[in-house]
């Protein structure tokens, strides 16, 4: 996951530091995740709280 923002005062893109998260279940079947705030498109600033929603497998 990365975020990508604009400097307030150069307008040059900001991209945040990469974070991967790697699960190997194969028994489980594919999950779902879906991000629930911020929506897309929603203009944020500072730190911000990633909230998601997951669909089990099965």
């Amino acid at each position: 996951m990365i975020a990508r923002g604009s400097d307030i005062i150069t307008r040059y893109g900001v991209w945040s530091q990469t974070v991967s998260v790697n699960v190997n279940n194969p028994e489980s079947g594919l999950h779902q995740v879906n991000i629930i705030n911020p929506t897309d498109g929603v203009t944020i600033s500072g730190t911000v709280s990633i909230r998601i929603s997951v669909k089990l497998a099965g």
